[in-house]
């Protein structure tokens, strides 16, 4: 079994097949998104470009294909289970889509990350479901550079949610600015040491660890 995940994962991170349609409805299961080619493509992509770093591509994986246990697919396992939301209490067959994005819990955590992003960016940036969990742009324009940061920021917002998985404690925008901070020192020297230095300013993660400096 592991063997074969590890297949499938280095066959996706490399971007030389299409998957079946089987595969796009499990990973879109829960959104209304209407998938196209150039959509399947940035979903791919977005495995493959997730931080310089091999932990935050495997983790992006991860998530795509819904890889922790969430309490719908637990009560499924054992009927002794309740599937109600371990967070909120009030929702029962939790799913992925409750569990990471939907939850009345989890909202004041995104529209913290939606303000920061705004903040980064300098236009009206908006965090959707899709977004969140697809890596699928549905707002203002991203160059590519900027798109592939807000990758491996939304991978690290998630990370905060499964450090408290299965647990009623919310994750805290603290957490996340640590987290990313930890993140941008190392993706910046990553990049210094793959390609060249650069002045520290004009490195996009310069600039998230200016702006989480002025908000601390």
């Amino acid at each position: 079994m592991g063997n074969s995940i590890s297949k499938f994962y280095k066959i996706l991170i490399n971007y030389k097949t299409t998957p079946k349609t089987s595969y796009w409805k499990y990973i879109t299961k829960g959104h209304s998104i209407q998938l196209t080619d150039n959509i399947k493509t940035n979903i791919l992509l977005s495995i493959k470009y997730t931080s310089f770093t091999q932990y935050w591509k495997v983790f992006n994986w991860k998530c795509l294909h819904r890889a922790f246990l969430t309490t719908d697919r637990i009560s499924k396992i054992s009927s002794s289970i309740k599937g109600i939301c371990w967070r909120c209490e009030q929702v029962h067959n939790a799913d992925w889509n409750h569990i990471f994005f939907d939850c009345v819990k989890i909202k004041p955590f995104w529209n913290g990350i939606n303000n920061f992003l705004q903040a980064l960016f300098n236009e009206s940036f908006y965090l959707t479901k899709a977004l969140v969990l697809l890596n699928v742009n549905e707002g203002p324009h991203l160059n590519r550079s900027n798109m592939y940061l807000v990758w491996t920021i939304l991978a690290i917002s998630r990370k905060c949610i499964t450090r408290r998985w299965n647990t009623n404690t919310i994750p805290t925008l603290e957490d996340f600015y640590s987290l990313l901070k930890t993140t941008a020192l190392l993706e910046i020297k990553i990049k210094e040491l793959r390609i060249y230095p650069k002045p520290f300013i004009n490195n996009p993660w310069g600039k998230v660890l200016s702006l989480i400096d002025t908000i601390q």
